[in-house]
């Protein structure tokens, strides 16, 4: 079996090789599953990189979703046959050909479809779709306002509160981006600057917004918050910035805006196993036909990892979306 492994921490793509791993026997309760899409994530090049939080034990394989198709099962397995699509189990490893891994906690995938665009639907579609479910309780007509609007994220959550009947207001680096996300259906889109507050009442008609996200940390944290009516809460998913989230004591006091972490597989891991599977079968559902669609911005085999890992690195319009590994090379 082929896997991409590193052995020490360092710049990604000087530090990614290509290895040959035994598989070991197979056991009763465990199926083999043929990868066939798994993206590089920015978790991965922290990961690879060895930034403080982000230092799993080496060597390590990269990678923590992706789709793939069952080739064999063991002997007590009787939830999957061999051919059935699933999502790849969340512990990691996932940048390889062929991985085996327990059947218990494994989601069936939809049998047609994409494989690229499912490989992305365990991060950034659950997380889309979990953080408008739990954070805030919203009701039809209410804003939602969000940053890094233009990432796959961001056109996900777009996409399903419009569907669900809430509006939202988007926040970008730049105006260009204006037009892309309006095709998505988002109700208004605004420029970040130190004028947000102003310019997103104005878009919004002053309306009261009281779920406000935030993937950038840092002062964009504050921003966010300055926007949202009395009570508010922001919650934080990512740290793009790279710096921890700002709010001032007199934001959190005076406005009782509220700073909340968000983490998706917290959320899942609330839910019971059956509600676990009726969401994974929405989405599956609603990428493979197609109505949430991601951008894909390269595919490479896992012989050009070292390329794609440069690529993945790229920010802005060098890279317009996600980076995906095929181990077939198909």
């Amino acid at each position: 079996m082929k896997a991409i492994q590193y052995a020490s921490y360092g710049h990604p793509p000087d530090v990614a090789d290509i290895v040959d791993i035994d598989l070991g026997i197979l056991g009763d309760n465990e199926v083999r599953i043929r990868v066939e899409a798994t993206p590089i994530k920015l978790n991965d090049l922290y990961c690879m990189s060895g930034k403080e939080g982000f230092r799993p034990p080496l060597p390590a394989v990269p990678g923590n979703e992706g789709v793939g198709k069952i080739i064999e099962t063991g002997r007590e397995v009787n939830k999957f046959v061999v051919g059935n699509r699933v999502f790849l189990p969340g512990e990691g490893g996932t940048w390889r050909d062929i991985l085996q891994t327990s059947a218990a906690e494994l989601q069936p995938a939809p049998p047609d479809g994409d494989p690229a665009q499912l490989a992305l639907l365990c991060g950034n579609v659950l997380t889309a779709y979990l953080m408008l479910k739990d954070i805030v309780d919203l009701n039809s007509g209410d804003w939602v306002l969000q940053n890094t609007a233009n990432s796959n994220c961001g056109g996900y959550l777009i996409k399903l509160a419009r569907s669900w009947g809430y509006k939202t207001v988007n926040v970008v680096r730049r105006e260009s981006l204006f037009d892309e996300l309006k095709a998505l259906g988002a109700d208004a889109v605004v420029v970040d600057s130190p004028n947000l507050a102003a310019d997103v009442a104005a878009r919004t008609g002053n309306a009261p917004i009281r779920l406000g996200i935030d993937a950038l940390g840092g002062d964009a944290t504050t921003r966010i918050g300055a926007c949202l009516a009395d009570g508010g809460t922001v919650a934080n998913y990512g740290y793009i910035s790279g710096k921890p989230c700002e709010m001032p004591s007199q934001m959190l006091i005076s406005r009782d805006i509220r700073l909340v972490g968000f983490f998706k597989s917290r959320s899942l891991q609330m839910r019971s196993a059956a509600e676990q599977s009726a969401i994974y079968a929405e989405c599956g559902r609603l990428v493979a036909e197609g109505t949430l669609r991601g951008k894909i911005a390269g595919v490479y085999p896992l012989q050009a990892v070292r390329e794609a890992l440069v690529h993945a690195a790229k920010v802005g319009d060098e890279r317009r979306g996600k980076v995906v590994l095929v181990p077939d090379g198909a």
